[in-house]
C-alpha cells in the first residue's frame, strides 16, 4: 500500500513556518497561505512524480515506458492511432509494460501469452471492465451482453448463445445476400455501366446503411431500409453516435479523463441522450411485437428446429428460448434485458461490420494482386454472380457456404488482424493476482490493445506489419491463437463473430463480383488519419474509385 504523503506535508509545513517566525512584520497570513500553497505544490511533484512510481508503487517493477510520470504517455495516447503506442512500447521494453497518464496514473499494457490467458480464460471473472466505461458505454449499447460482468454475464450468454448458432446464421444468410444485392444496385445509380471512367465513392456510409439494415432484419425481422432511405431518424442517430466531428472528439476524449460521464458538459450529453431515446423507442417497439408474436405459438426446447421450421430472425430465437426457459422455471430476460440486447447487437453489430468491410474494400483497392486473386475464386463458386442475368435468388446464393473460399477466408482474417475493428478493449484487476511473475494489485487498470498484439513480431514473424493474407496459409511456428486479439477471447469472446464473418463474406463476393475498386487520388490515404469511435474509423471516410465490370445496368433479387 502506498505510504501517506502526511508526514512529508507536516515536515515542510514546519520548515516554512520556522522561516516565516522571523519575518512578523510582514504580512503574515498571505505568506502563510502561499508558502502552504507552494509546499503542497512541491511536495505533491515530488511524491506524484519520483516518490510514489518509483519507490513506493507496487508496480514499480514492471518495465516502465520513459517519462515524467505527472503527465506520463498522455500526448502519445491521444495523439496517435489506438493501440499503437502499445504496439511500439512491447517491442522496445517487453510484453508487460507500466506506462503513465496525467497525474501518475497508473496503467498496463499486457500482450504476454501466459497473462492474456490468464486475463482472457482462466480468472476472466476477476477482470472486468472498469466501471468508468462501463458507464460512458451503457449510454450508446444500453445495459446489453457487452457490459455485463459476473453471473449476469454468464446467464445472459446462455441465453442469448442459441440466437447464434450454426443454424441460426445459417438461416439469416439470405438477409446477408439480398441487402447486399440491394447495395451493389445502389451503386449502379452512381457508377455507370460499361463507362470506362471510374466513379469516387464513399464507401463508409454506405456500408453502414447495408449492414444495419442487414442486422435489423437479420437480427431482429425489422427492415429499416436506409439503403434507400438514409433519412430514417434511427439511421441519423446513429450517424451521431459514431461521429468524427469535433462534439465527438471532445466526448470520447473527456470520458477517458474525467471519473463520470455526468461531469461531461450537458451539451454533449444532451446529443448522445437524444440519440439513445431514438433508438430505445424504436427498439422497445420491436421486442414488445416480437413478444406478442412468440406469445402466439408453443413453446420449444429445439430452438434451432424452430428457427429452422419457420425461418426466424435472431431475437425471435432470442425470446423462444426466453419463453422455454421460464416454463421451466429457470430465470429468463426480462424485457428491458432484451430491449438491451437489442439496443448492444443493433449498434455494435452494425458499426464493426461496417467499418471491417470498409477497410477491406481500402485494402484490396491498395493491393490490386490480391483483390483479383480474390475476384478469380468467387468466380469459380459464385459464377452466378458474374452472369448477365438480371434475377437472382437468394436462397440459391445461401446454399453456397462462403466458408468454402480458402482465400476469401484468408482475405477475412488478414483485414481483421491488420485493422481490428475495436483496436483496445480495458479491463480493471478486481483482487491481487500474478502475471507473468509480476505482482498486480487489485484495482490495477491494464490494456489488452489488439492493435498491439496483432502486430507483433513476437507471434506474427519479421513481417507482423505487412498486409498478407497469404500468412494465414503457413503461420510461424511462434504463432499463437491468442496472438489474434480481434475477438478477444474466452469467456468474453465475442458472440457475433460469426455473424460478422459470414456477413462481410457475403458482402465482400457481391461487390468484389461487380466492382473493380482503386484509391482515389484525390483523397488522403485514410490509414493515415484513424479515430477510435468503439470502432476504429477513418476521420473522413473512405473514398474509393468504383468501376463497374458487369455489362447488365440491373440486378433484381428475390425475396424470400
Amino acid at each position: 500500500m502506498a505510504q501517506s504523503p502526511l508526514p512529508y506535508l507536516l515536515a515542510l509545513s514546519t520548515a516554512y513556518s520556522s522561516i516565516l517566525s522571523h519575518h512578523w512584520q510582514f504580512q503574515l497570513f498571505p505568506i502563510l497561505v502561499s508558502s502552504w500553497a507552494f509546499a503542497v505544490a512541491t511536495h505533491l511533484i515530488v511524491w506524484l512524480g519520483w516518490i510514489y512510481p518509483y519507490h513506493v508503487s507496487e508496480l514499480r517493477h514492471i518495465p516502465t515506458i520513459p517519462g515524467f510520470p505527472l503527465w506520463g504517455q498522455f500526448l502519445d495516447i491521444v495523439t496517435q492511432e489506438c493501440g499503437v503506442p502499445q504496439r511500439q512500447w512491447h517491442q522496445k521494453y517487453g510484453p508487460i509494460v507500466r506506462y503513465f497518464l496525467p497525474f501518475g496514473s497508473e496503467r498496463l499494457s499486457i500482450a504476454e501469452e501466459s497473462a492474456l490467458r490468464r486475463i482472457t480464460h482462466v480468472r476472466s471473472r476477476y477482470y472486468p471492465k472498469p466501471l468508468r466505461v462501463r458507464m460512458w458505454m451503457s449510454r450508446i449499447f444500453g445495459h446489453g451482453l457487452l457490459l455485463a460482468e459476473g453471473d449476469d454475464h454468464m446467464n445472459q450468454r446462455k441465453a442469448l448463445m442459441p440466437a447464434f448458432s450454426t443454424q441460426a446464421i445459417k438461416e439469416a444468410m439470405p438477409v446477408f445476400w439480398e441487402k447486399a444485392l440491394v447495395l451493389a444496385d445502389r451503386w449502379n445509380d452512381q457508377v455507370k455501366v460499361g463507362m470506362t471512367e471510374a466513379t469516387s465513392i464513399e464507401v463508409l456510409d454506405w456500408l453502414s446503411r447495408a449492414t444495419l439494415d442487414i442486422i435489423a432484419k437479420a437480427g431482429f425481422g425489422h427492415d429499416i431500409n436506409s439503403l434507400h432511405h438514409p433519412e430514417a431518424p434511427i439511421r441519423v442517430a446513429y450517424q451521431l453516435m459514431f461521429a468524427s466531428n469535433l462534439w465527438s472528439q471532445i466526448f470520447y476524449v473527456l470520458q477517458t479523463l474525467l471519473p463520470s460521464p455526468n461531469f461531461i458538459p450537458t451539451q454533449i450529453i444532451n446529443k448522445i441522450d437524444r440519440a439513445q431515446g431514438i433508438i430505445v423507442s424504436l427498439v422497445s417497439k420491436i421486442v414488445l411485437q416480437k413478444e406478442v408474436e412468440v406469445g402466439r405459438e408453443g413453446a420449444t426446447v429445439d430452438i434451432d428446429e424452430k428457427i429452422s421450421r419457420n425461418s426466424r430472425d435472431i431475437l425471435s430465437a432470442i425470446t423462444m428460448q426466453d419463453k422455454s426457459l421460464k416454463e421451466k422455471g429457470k430465470k429468463g430476460l426480462s424485457f428491458i434485458e432484451k430491449r438491451d440486447q437489442v439496443t448492444t447487437f443493433l449498434g455494435a453489430g452494425h458499426d464493426t461490420t461496417a467499418k471491417a468491410l470498409a477497410w477491406s474494400l481500402h485494402l484490396l483497392s491498395k493491393h490490386r494482386e490480391v483483390q483479383q486473386k480474390l475476384r478469380k475464386e468467387v468466380k469459380i463458386h459464385f459464377p452466378i454472380l458474374f452472369s448477365d442475368q438480371d434475377t437472382f435468388d437468394v436462397d440459391d446464393l445461401a446454399a453456397t457456404d462462403p466458408d468454402k473460399l480458402p482465400y476469401l477466408n484468408n482475405v477475412c482474417r488478414e483485414v481483421l488482424r491488420y485493422i481490428p475493428p475495436v483496436p483496445l478493449i480495458v479491463r480493471e484487476s478486481q483482487v491481487d493476482d500474478v502475471l507473468a511473475g509480476y505482482h498486480i494489485p487489485a484495482g490495477t487498470l491494464i490494456d489488452v490493445a489488439a492493435n498491439a498484439i496483432n502486430h507483433l513480431p513476437m507471434y506474427w514473424g519479421e513481417m507482423a506489419s505487412k498486409f498478407d493474407p497469404d500468412r494465414w496459409d503457413n503461420l510461424p511456428t511462434c504463432w499463437t491463437p491468442i496472438a489474434f486479439m480481434t475477438f478477444y477471447h474466452g469467456s468474453r469472446t465475442c458472440i457475433g463473430r460469426r455473424f460478422l464473418e459470414m456477413e462481410m463474406k457475403a458482402l465482400l463476393c457481391v461487390l468484389i463480383s461487380r466492382y473493380d475498386f482503386t484509391g482515389d487520388p484525390a483523397s488522403a490515404d485514410p490509414e493515415t488519419s484513424k479515430v477510435w469511435r468503439v470502432a476504429l474509423r477513418p476521420k473522413d471516410g473512405i473514398m474509393l474509385r468504383v468501376l463497374s465490370i458487369r455489362k447488365s445496368t440491373k440486378s433484381v433479387h428475390q425475396d424470400r
